[in-house]
């Protein structure tokens, strides 16, 4: 009779971690039928299941957070983070290091995940980068005791839970100032439900109710400091009754009470806290060895298609840079910078392949095949006369094999546009001036004349003269100036300088910033567009639109009428002396 007590008993307390309570079968059985992803995989692991990790092996992360969630699913299962991918995840996330911490300097989260991370798969505490990071968070913490996901914001229960389990990692304990002021902030924000929300006090409607995201992950820290969640009752409530009163019918959790659904990631959060564990669910031993050993990946080239480029000031060039990777392996985490000189504007960027940021001039692929080719076209105009430099850099975050082909400079010289214009003071009659016509229907009080060599070096732009506010537009076929003074002279001017254009050929000029396009945009053909500066267009295959092409920046604007048009012009109007 002993030995059949006995054999209960121990079967009881060997269950007990893993069946604690009522509701995390079904949420085991519902997890087991979604699709497989970093957080599913350590609640299952969590729940002792076994799990075909082969959807883990196919990684395109960016981000330090991308590569730290799938360093912790892969521990969980079994797998090695430095081989199972191809890449050695944990020397790439090793590689986000920057200026004492982990990531973006602006978040806090990439390095409380990274630091679980990294431990879990076998670096020491004392390790440079897990130590910086802690201190990060430490020098971090905010006067209420809890934590934000980036600096300067207001604590939340979610991210203070997740640094006190990092905390934990690397030998803090609940009698540590740190994590004592950690969970006094936890427990200030613990509604009469038993539960927590994302933070209080909130600001959005709804956002004071707790939820289960944010209270799985406190039990879960809780958990890590052996705090025993569940004697944190509240109206005789204890944390864990209030997650399972979220589980709906087919196992899954709810994030809030009035929703109506579950979600994977909610169960797997929820899972994980019912548990009795918390994050990292799993450790291993992954950097020892020939572990350490990093290989590089791949060889990147970044190149011009020219050395060197001579153009006028305001003058529109196309450029092509060419991305290489010359093998053996595929690159991950691909970044080029482009780095141009003040004066120097993009009007377009055609990437052949990945992603180009035209505000911070950055071209990224997540992933770059080995033997791959990608090309990026700019149209570029030079705002400014003088010698300039184009400068592109491309890294990965996995090594390169050289290193010395990373970088590629253009030099761009630029001729000014006051360098070729001979403005003559002295107004004599050899200097045969142009008579200033009139285009409206009425006499205006236009300024005088200009000279053949202003009207000339100015073709195709807006001017005023001195300090007049009328507008003169020079046309770039006859060279002479004429007074559009309102709008009705306005109109005159598109229907007598009108240039009929088709749409094919208007949709390979570059529109202007916030205009409305009315035909599709093309592959910009820069020699039309240079030919067609200062050109006022009308299109010919609709009810005569009329374009005027800027000579300032290349681009065309649409003109609706008169008064559209005078009140561009007047907005484009160069001032120039006599």
């Amino acid at each position: 009779m002993k030995k059949v007590i006995f054999s209960i008993m121990f079967i009881f307390i060997f269950l007990k971690p893993f069946l604690a309570y009522a509701g995390v079968p079904e949420a085991v059985n519902y997890l087991k039928n979604q699709t497989l992803d970093d957080w599913i995989v350590q609640a299952l692991a969590a729940a002792g299941e076994n799990i075909d990790p082969t959807p883990l092996q196919s990684f395109g992360g960016s981000s330090a957070n991308d590569y730290s969630k799938r360093i912790l699913s892969l521990v969980a299962a079994g797998q090695n983070p430095t081989t199972y991918t191809g890449i050695n995840l944990v020397q790439s996330l090793k590689n986000f290091a920057n200026g004492g911490q982990l990531g973006n300097p602006a978040l806090l989260n990439d390095d409380t995940w990274g630091i679980m991370a990294l431990r879990s798969a076998g670096l020491p505490a004392t390790d440079s980068v897990i130590k910086n990071s802690v201190q990060y968070l430490l020098t971090n913490q905010n006067t209420d005791g809890g934590w934000s996901w980036g600096v300067g914001f207001d604590s939340d229960t979610n991210s203070t839970a997740a640094v006190l389990m990092a905390l934990a990692e690397v030998g803090y304990t609940a009698s540590d100032s740190f994590v004592q002021a950690g969970v006094s902030y936890l427990t200030s924000q613990q509604n009469s439900d038993a539960g927590w929300p994302y933070q209080l006090p909130c600001y959005w409607p709804g956002c004071e109710a707790s939820d289960s995201a944010s209270t799985a992950w406190v039990v879960s820290a809780l958990n890590k400091l052996n705090l025993n969640a569940a004697s944190w009752i509240k109206s005789g409530v204890k944390p864990q009754d209030f997650l399972l009163s979220l589980q709906t019918a087919d196992g899954s959790f709810k994030w809030q009470a009035g929703d109506t659904a579950g979600s994977a990631g909610m169960t797997a959060y929820a899972l994980i806290a019912l548990m009795g564990k918390s994050y990292p669910v799993a450790r291993g031993n992954y950097v020892g060895g020939s572990n350490t050993v990093f290989t590089p990946l791949a060889d990147l080239e970044i190149k011009f298609d020219s050395k060197s480029i001579n153009i006028k000031e305001n003058q529109q060039f196309g450029l092509k840079i060419k991305l290489y990777n010359k093998g053996p392996n595929m690159a991950q985490a691909v970044e080029a910078r482009l780095a141009l000189p003040d004066g120097m504007e993009i009007i377009q960027s055609i990437p052949s392949e990945g992603d180009f940021d035209q505000q911070q001039n950055k071209w990224t692929f997540i992933r770059f095949n080995n033997y791959a080719t990608a090309e990026l076209y700019l149209v570029l105009t030079p705002r400014l006369g003088g010698e300039m430099e184009v400068r592109v850099e491309v890294n990965a975050r996995e090594l390169d094999i050289d290193k010395l082909n990373n970088t590629a400079n253009l030099v761009v010289l630029v001729t000014s546009l006051e360098d070729e214009i001979v403005f003559n003071n002295d107004f004599k009659n050899e200097n045969k001036m142009l008579t200033g016509q009139v285009l409206g229907e009425k006499l205006y009080s236009c300024e005088p004349d200009l000279t053949i060599e202003q009207a000339a070096a100015w073709s195709g732009f807006i001017l005023s003269v001195n300090d007049s506010d009328t507008p003169w537009y020079i046309d770039p076929v006859s060279k002479k100036a004429y007074c559009v003074a309102d709008s009705t002279a306005a109109y005159r001017a598109l229907e007598i300088f009108g240039l009929g254009i088709t749409n094919v050929n208007l949709g390979k000029i570059p529109v202007g910033e916030g205009e409305i396009d009315t035909v599709e945009t093309l592959q910009p053909d820069i020699a039309l567009a240079n030919k067609l500066k200062g050109r006022i267009l009308l299109q010919v295959e609709s009810l005569g639109e009329a374009w005027y092409v800027n000579p300032r920046d290349g681009r065309r604007y649409y003109l609706a009428n008169g008064i559209a048009a005078i009140e561009k012009f007047a907005s484009w109007r160069l001032r120039i002396g006599k």
